[in-house]
């Protein structure tokens, strides 16, 4: 039996990543059992410290900052490319035309909304932006309707799924598409420091996946294609603990 701690809160996320851990599964320990847990934990802290709670694998972004040093073992193979490094910008509707091919030293002096628990909020405080923290994607919408917020990045990839929640009423709201912001923002699996046999087992077989190609097709089962002919401003993801070539599926 293999615990997988599902607990991202985006289902497109889950879907995926359930996904290939089932088809890794199926090859390197097809006699055992996959037990799929979504539990919503109420801090930082406590996802951060989940394989105490007797999980043996999870993904997250690598670096992920609420993980402690030293309490898992990393596979830097990125399970879905560079799809969750794009981010579109999300504005007031009568606001828009400011941010059509805005310069990066504008953008980076406005007001960004972004949840606390993201780790996309520290790259963006470490790349020289003007950061407002919310509690929520929900959260961040209520600012950005009452002006306290200037926008919010919400990534390419996911956008779909965020606006077809019924939370989001943004009829005044706008997505701007003629620019985008890009950084590095693998997927990886953490596994528990005392299962290195599924360690092991899954740097292989996530070795030969990316090696044929098919984390590629997996990707492409659940995400489109997020690249674009947009203007794409670059940041630097400081937190990453391998150099991002290492990442790229190609």
């Amino acid at each position: 039996m293999i615990k997988f701690w599902n607990g991202n809160k985006s289902h497109i996320r889950q879907k995926h990543e359930l996904f290939v851990t089932q088809k890794i599964l199926e090859t390197v320990f097809p006699n055992n059992e996959l037990i799929e847990n979504k539990s919503n934990y109420s801090t930082k802290s406590s996802e951060g410290q989940i394989f105490k709670f007797g999980f043996d694998i999870t993904t997250t972004i690598s670096g992920n900052t609420k993980f402690i040093p030293n309490s898992f073992l990393e596979i830097p193979i990125s399970l879905c490319g560079d799809s969750l490094g794009f981010r579109n910008l999300l504005v007031n509707k009568n606001n828009a035309s400011t941010f059509h091919f805005i310069e990066e030293n504008k953008l980076q002096h406005l007001r960004a909304g972004l949840p606390s628990c993201w780790l996309d909020k520290e790259i963006f405080k470490f790349n020289g932006y003007n950061v407002k923290e919310c509690a929520s994607i929900e959260h961040g919408v209520a600012l950005l309707k009452a002006r306290e917020i200037d926008y919010i990045p919400l990534g390419k990839a996911e956008i779909p799924e965020l606006l077809s929640k019924n939370s989001f009423k943004i009829n005044d709201l706008y997505i701007v598409e003629s620019t985008a912001i890009y950084y590095d923002l693998p997927v990886v699996y953490y596994i528990s420091p005392e299962r290195y046999d599924i360690y092991t087992t899954f740097k292989k077989e996530c070795e030969n996946l990316k090696n044929n190609n098919m984390l590629c097709e997996y990707k492409n089962i659940f995400y489109t294609d997020v690249k674009c002919n947009e203007k794409i401003i670059s940041l630097v993801n400081p937190f990453l603990r391998y150099d991002p070539e290492t990442f790229t599926l190609g």
